[in-house]
C-alpha cells in the first residue's frame, strides 16, 4: 500500500532536517510491516468480538432500523419502529442498506452482521489509514510506524467494532479514503483526484454524519497545510465538496423534504463543540487509565517536534484543532493525527539505527503495545449479558404491547447498553432511552437528563422513582432493574442496583413479576 503518489519531492525535502538524513525502510520491510499491522489489528479485534455471543455494547437502534428497512421493501420508512416509533428515519442509510442486503442474501442474521461486519470494516480502515499515512508522511518507515500504532491502540478500533460501529466504521473507511484523494489533489493538482475525493466523501456522509464532519474538518487542515493555495486547488476542493453533496443528495434531500431543516439542526446540536472541560476530562481519563495512550502521546510529542522543525506543522494543528473542536471524539477519531505524529516520533528515534534495525525495533514496540492493549480491559466494549437478554425475552412474551418501562442500570447515557437494546429486543417502550432522539428537535437533551436522573435512583429507594415521574412528567408501567454491574462498580459489588431493588420489593405500590439472574422486573400497581 504505497499510496501513490506520496509526498512531493519538495515536501520530502522539507521533512528532512539538514544533516539528519537516514536511509528509508525498503519496500520489502514496509510490506512485511504492513502485514504485521494487519495481523495485530485482526488479533486485537477478534479477541473482543469472539469473546461475546452478541454485538458489542451498542447497536439496538441500528438493528431495528435494518429490520425496518427490510420490512419496507428497502424503501426508507418515514419513522423507525424503535422505541414506540418516535424516531424519524433520518439516519444516514448506507450501512443500514449494506446490512439489510447481506441479511437477505446470506445465512447470517442481522445480529450476526452487527457482530462481524463492523470488525471487517474496521480491518479495512487499517489499510485506508496506511494509504493516508504513506501519502502524508515523508518516509515508508514513519508511515509504517503510524499504521502499526493505529492497528495496536484500542481507541483506534474499540468504538468501531461495536454493534453501532457498523455505520461508524463504514463512514471512517470512506473518510480516510477521501482524505487520501484530497492530499493527492493538493500535491498533484489533478481534477480526477477531486472527483474521487468527492465520491468517497459523499459515501462517508451517507454512512455517518460524524465521520463526514471529521472529513470536512480534516480536509480544511490539509488545505491549510499547503504552502501555496492556488486557484486550481481551491477549485478542486470546491469540486470535491460539490461531488460529495451530489452523491449524498438522495439521503439529505429526502430528509429535508420529509422533516425540514430542523432535523439536521437537532442532530448537530446534540453534541457540545469546543468544550474545554470535556476535553480535560477525556485527557485525564486516558492518561490515568490507558498506558498505551501515554506511550502514544509521548511518541506524538517527539513527532510534533520533528514535524514543527521539518515541515509537518499542519498535522500538529490538525490534532490540536480536532481535539478542541470535538472533545467527545478524542482520541478515537479526532486523535487520528496522533498516530501520524507518534509514527513520525517513533521513526525519528529508531531510523539512525539503520532501516532494518529501526524497522525491527518499531515492529517490536508495536507488538508490545498491542500486548498491553490486549491485557487492558475496555469496559465500553462489553456486550449485553445473556442473562439480561433472557429477562428482556420474558418482557417480550409476558407484558402487553405498548407497555412503558423504566430501565435502571446505574450507568451514564452513552454507556446505556440495557436501555438501548431494551426496545429492540422486547418491542416495548423504554421511556428514558435517548438513542435516536438526536434527530427530534428538542427531545435528545431532555431524554438524556431524564435518563441520567433516573439512574441516580439506583442508589436510592422507590420514592425516588415517584419524584422522578413528577419532575419529568413521564409515565411508566414497569421497572426493569438490571443486575449487570457497570465496570467501575465491580470491585465494590456483584449487583448493579441492590438498594433500589430491595426498596421496590418491599413497596406496596410495586409487584415483583420476574426475578432472574439478569434482572428484576416490577409492575407498578
Amino acid at each position: 500500500m504505497e499510496g501513490r503518489p506520496g509526498p512531493s519531492a519538495a515536501e520530502r525535502a522539507a521533512w528532512t532536517a539538514p544533516g539528519a538524513a537516514a536511509p528509508d525502510l525498503g519496500r520489502a520491510g514496509y510490506t512485511l510491516g504492513l502485514a504485521l499491522a494487519f495481523v495485530l489489528a485482526a488479533a486485537l479485534r477478534l479477541q473482543r468480538v469472539l469473546a461475546a455471543d452478541f454485538p458489542l455494547h451498542d447497536g439496538g437502534l441500528i438493528y431495528v432500523m435494518v429490520r425496518d428497512l427490510e420490512a419496507s421493501g428497502f424503501r426508507l420508512p418515514l419513522y423507525s419502529s424503535y422505541n414506540g416509533g418516535q424516531v424519524p428515519f433520518a439516519y444516514p442509510p448506507l450501512g443500514l442498506y449494506l446490512a439489510a442486503v447481506l441479511d437477505r442474501l446470506t445465512p447470517a442474521s442481522a445480529l450476526d452482521l452487527l457482530r462481524f461486519l463492523p470488525l471487517a470494516l474496521s480491518l479495512l480502515t487499517v489499510g485506508a489509514f496506511a494509504l493516508l499515512a504513506r501519502s502524508l508522511l515523508p518516509s515508508r518507515g514513519a508511515a509504517l510506524a503510524a499504521a502499526l500504532l493505529f492497528a495496536s491502540y484500542s481507541e483506534g478500533f474499540s468504538w468501531f467494532i461495536m454493534g453501532g460501529g457498523l455505520t461508524r466504521s463504514l463512514g471512517l473507511l470512506f473518510a480516510l479514503l477521501a482524505l487520501s484523494w484530497l492530499h493527492r489533489l493538493y500535491t498533484g493538482g489533478r481534477y480526477v483526484h477531486a472527483w474521487a475525493a468527492g465520491v468517497c466523501g459523499g459515501l462517508a456522509l451517507l454512512s455517518h454524519v460524524e465521520m463526514a464532519w471529521f472529513l470536512a474538518l480534516s480536509g480544511l487542515f490539509l488545505l491549510a497545510g499547503q504552502g501555496e493555495r492556488s486557484l486550481r486547488l481551491l477549485k478542486g476542493t470546491a469540486l470535491a465538496a460539490l461531488c460529495a453533496l451530489v452523491v449524498s443528495a438522495p439521503w439529505w434531500a429526502t430528509v429535508l423534504g420529509r422533516y425540514g431543516p430542523d432535523t439536521f439542526v437537532a442532530s448537530g446540536s446534540s453534541r457540545t463543540f469546543f468544550a474545554l472541560p470535556e476535553l480535560a476530562w477525556v485527557g485525564q481519563y486516558h492518561l490515568t487509565h490507558d498506558p498505551v495512550f501515554v506511550a502514544a502521546l509521548v511518541l506524538a510529542a517527539l513527532g510534533a517536534l520533528t514535524a514543527m522543525r521539518e515541515g509537518g506543522r499542519f498535522i500538529v494543528a490538525w490534532l490540536v484543532g480536532g481535539a478542541l473542536a470535538a472533545p467527545w471524539l478524542f482520541p478515537r477519531l479526532t486523535g487520528l493525527p496522533l498516530h501520524l505524529l507518534a509514527g513520525t516520533g517513533l521513526w525519528s528515534g529508531v531510523r539512525r539505527l539503520g532501516p532494518g534495525s529501526g524497522g525491527l525495533l518499531a515492529a517490536g514496540l508495536a507488538v508490545a503495545l498491542a500486548g498491553a492493549t490486549a491485557a487492558l480491559p475496555v469496559p465500553i466494549d462489553e456486550p449485553l449479558a445473556p442473562a439480561t437478554r433472557q429477562a428482556m425475552a420474558w418482557v417480550g412474551a409476558n407484558t402487553p404491547p405498548g407497555s412503558r418501562f423504566l430501565v435502571v442500570e446505574n450507568r451514564t447515557w452513552w454507556d446505556d447498553v440495557a436501555a438501548e437494546w431494551f426496545p429492540a429486543l422486547t418491542g416495548r417502550i423504554s421511556v428514558a432511552t435517548p438513542q435516536g432522539l438526536e434527530w427530534v428537535p428538542g427531545a435528545f437533551h431532555q431524554h438524556v437528563d431524564a435518563y441520567e436522573s433516573l439512574q441516580k435512583c439506583a442508589e436510592e429507594g422507590a420514592e425516588c422513582l415517584g419524584r422522578w415521574a413528577e419532575e419529568t412528567g413521564l409515565d411508566y408501567d414497569y421497572v426493569f432493574v438490571t443486575k449487570q454491574v457497570p465496570y467501575d462498580l465491580r470491585r465494590e459489588r456483584d449487583d448493579c442496583c441492590p438498594t433500589l431493588r430491595g426498596s421496590l420489593a418491599e413497596a406496596p405500590q410495586y409487584e415483583t413479576v420476574y426475578d432472574g439472574p439478569g434482572a428484576t422486573i416490577f409492575r407498578r400497581r
